[in-house]
């Protein structure tokens, strides 16, 4: 990601989390290594008054912003339903922001043969999104 931090994806096959139902899937989950300090850290979707899988559902981006390493991930929030979400990490410091919700499902379930947005909705509202964390305007079509 940056001179001293690298990422990487592991996965597990299993059934939804206790609440969640749905097939057995293949989930995919982020993590960190710094090199410098030789420390291992898993990425965490567990945010505080947000219920949220902690899972990714799509390709990481990575930006500058104002200086910072910046990682956006596409991932799913939950209400009677999982949603498309999309979380903006923070390298230097480790924090994690939920910075958008949709409010369309995916027509397909999320899983790494399905990782892109199938929604115009979503991807839109991830554009938007990253746009105001971009220094580069991205036109929607």
């Amino acid at each position: 990601m940056d001179n001293d931090n690298l990422l990487y994806e592991i996965s597990s096959t299993s059934l939804p989390p206790f609440g969640i139902s749905g097939p057995q899937h293949e989930w995919f989950q982020l993590g960190t290594f710094n090199v410098p300090k030789q420390k291992l850290r898993g990425m965490s979707f567990d945010l505080p008054g947000e219920r949220t899988f902690n899972v990714i559902s799509g390709t990481p981006m990575l930006r500058d912003v104002r200086g910072a390493t910046t990682l956006f991930v596409p991932g799913v929030y939950v209400t009677d339903r999982t949603l498309p979400a999309l979380f903006k990490y923070d390298v230097a410091d480790s924090s994690m922001w939920l910075i958008a919700k949709s409010g369309y499902p995916r027509t397909q379930p999320i899983g790494r043969s399905n990782s892109e947005l199938s929604t115009i909705d979503a991807v839109a509202l991830f554009h938007r999104a990253l746009c105001m964390y971009s220094k580069t305007r991205i036109e929607l079509l």
